[in-house]
């Protein structure tokens, strides 16, 4: 019968590498030279199919998770990171938890932009952005990522006017105007009626 197939290894990893092989593409023409004919349609054309292989292979997700954890900083890390945010799942959630979980500042701001693009109102996410913004950090642009990447979820009347409550005197007292104005349209997205506003 046609199983046994499916037990073939070779089979089984050729989803991963044909999706290692168009990361590998894509890392190259991004590497490229800017002003060359057709390069952003190529680069899309590339997102496009890893976006597609990704999505309905789980092994090529966790190539494609792996490459993006090698350097989320990177050109190439930044359009894993964007194509990552579009497939909503919890594998791809649950690596940005952890990577906002690692206390290192550049994991932390890739992992909440992943987090921001899936928005998926998940309490685990919430709770986790809500301890960088009670942190009034240094740093804006973690300020910044968190705030895009809270999740609205359903809490009770106390809790959501807590939670506004912290976004207010960010958006209030912080001297980053980006920090106050990601302030300020959270509140929006948070507030219930015009009360809470």
């Amino acid at each position: 019968g046609g199983s046994e197939a499916y037990s073939d290894p070779r089979i089984i990893s050729l989803a991963q590498d044909q999706a290692m092989a168009s990361v590998e593409r894509l890392a190259l023409a991004l590497s490229g030279d800017p002003t060359t004919p057709g390069r952003d349609a190529m680069i899309q054309g590339l997102k496009q199919a890893l976006l597609d292989k990704a999505s309905n292979d789980s092994l090529a997700l966790q190539g494609v998770i792996g490459a993006f954890l090698a350097d989320p900083g990177s050109p190439l890390g930044q359009h894993l990171g964007s194509l990552l945010a579009e497939i909503r799942d919890p594998e791809v959630e649950g690596m940005a938890q952890q990577m906002v979980r690692s206390g290192n500042p550049s994991q932390m701001k890739a992992g909440l932009d992943v987090l921001g693009g899936l928005r998926i109102p998940s309490r685990e996410t919430l709770e986790i952005t809500q301890q960088i913004i009670r942190q009034p950090s240094s740093d804006p642009d973690l300020l910044m990522g968190a705030i895009n990447a809270m999740p609205v979820v359903p809490m009770s009347r106390q809790e959501t006017e807590e939670t506004i409550g912290g976004l207010a005197s960010l958006a209030a007292q912080h001297p980053n105007e980006g920090v106050r104005s990601n302030s300020l349209f959270k509140i929006a997205e948070w507030a219930k009626d015009g009360q809470d506003l």
